[in-house]
Order: C-alpha cells, then sequence, then structure tokens
C-alpha cells in the first residue's frame, strides 16, 4: 500500500503535506529495497528508481543515506508500537482477546511486510555497533514485551492461567515464539505458510491459558 509508513512519520522539522506524501513514498521505497538488496544494498539511486524520483530528490528530504536508514528504522519501530499499542486499547475488557489480536496484527498488512521483516532484524545486527539504532529499537521492544507481560499478568490475577505458570517465563515464551515466526518469515518469505504460523501462535497461547475458565468467565 503506498505511503503505508506516513503515519508513523515524525519529521524533525515542520513540512508541507506534500513533502510528507514524498517522504512516506520514499521511506516504504527504502523497506522495499532493504528488503530485496539488504542494508549494504540500499542506494540513493536505487529508491529514486523505485517511485520515479531522482537521487537528488531523495537527498533533498533525507539529507544523506544515513539519515534514511534511521528513518526508515525509525518509522518501522514506530508503526509496530503504534500498532501493537492501538490493538491492545482495542480489548481493554480481555487481556486474553488482546493477545489473540496481538498475533492477528503481526501476520496482517500493515505490519506483515518481508521488506519490514528485513528492516527489523537487518538492523538488529547492527545494533550491536551503532548505540542510535539501539536506542531507537530497544526502548520499543522492550515497551513491548512489558505490554505482553502485563497482559498475562492480568490473566494470572484473575485465575485464567493454568497454577504454577510463571508470567515471566510465559511472556518470553510467547514473544519468542513469534520473533520466531517472523524470522521464518524474513528467511524464506515464498515457503512461509501465514495461516499456520497464526495457528501456531494460537494453539501455544491457549495451550498456557485455561480456556475453559476463560469462557466460563470464572475469576
Amino acid at each position: 500500500m503506498p505511503f503505508q509508513l506516513l503515519a508513523a512519520v515524525h519529521p524533525r522539522e515542520p513540512q508541507s503535506r506534500l513533502q510528507m506524501l514524498r517522504r512516506g513514498e520514499l521511506l516504504d521505497a527504502a523497506v522495499a529495497v532493504i528488503g530485496e538488496k539488504g542494508l549494504s544494498g540500499l542506494t540513493l539511486a536505487r529508491v529514486a528508481a523505485r517511485v520515479g524520483m531522482s537521487a537528488a530528490s531523495v537527498n533533498f528530504h533525507f539529507d544523506s543515506k544515513i539519515n534514511l536508514l534511521r528513518d526508515t528504522l525509525h518509522a518501522v519501530v514506530q508503526e509496530f508500537h503504534n500498532t501493537i499499542t492501538t490493538v491492545i486499547a482495542s480489548h481493554p475488557a480481555d487481556p486474553l482477546e488482546a493477545l489473540e489480536a496481538i498475533v492477528a496484527a503481526q501476520f496482517e498488512p500493515p505490519l506483515f511486510d518481508h521488506g519490514k521483516a528485513v528492516v527489523w532484524y537487518a538492523f538488529t545486527a547492527e545494533s550491536s555497533q551503532r548505540s542510535e539504532y539501539r536506542d531507537l529499537s530497544v526502548p520499543r521492544y522492550e515497551r513491548y514485551r512489558a505490554q505482553v507481560a502485563a497482559l498475562f499478568q492480568q490473566l494470572s490475577d484473575a485465575g485464567r492461567l493454568y497454577p504454577r505458570l510463571d508470567v515471566a517465563t510465559l511472556s518470553t515464551t510467547f514473544v519468542g515464539l513469534l520473533d520466531s515466526l517472523w524470522f521464518d518469515f524474513m528467511l524464506d518469505p515464498e515457503a512461509f505458510d501465514r495461516p499456520r504460523a497464526v495457528a501456531t501462535a494460537l494453539h501455544l497461547l491457549r495451550a498456557l491459558v485455561d480456556v475453559e475458565r476463560s469462557e466460563r468467565g470464572e475469576t
């Protein structure tokens, strides 16, 4: 979808709507190029060619390749954060429904995109050497893990988890499975089975939760 990262863009200076649309278009193009060529294969010329602009136009909006890389990561991370936060807020009454919705959201547009998966893992690999990448991604990822842990804690407080299950271990296992499925998607998008991935994540979730008690509304 064109300009799908536009809503996540927060320019450093006020810009006209046309400039913001162009930035969003270029960020989408950068994600696509990284998905095909990797971080090392990203060039202003490739991004420009993808949207029918000149490399000078890309440079006008981002000043440099370094800025384009940073803003691409920021947009992808921010979009993920915004989507997950909105999904949780949409299910305030039932943490199990919120967790199920998190699974669905991660395997549907706008998040479910091969280029974005490559962006996430490529920048993660670079974060050990680049503090600015780490500062952009790590706090948001930790926030996501905390959001998931809070939902499991709500289930535990309501007596909807099986006895002796540790909330921290459960939330880490759940997030780890989703990360693993995304990694599989990043490695081989053609072979990736999206319905099976969703079913796998939901199966784990329901194995952790006392579904019968949840359905009866017991606390």
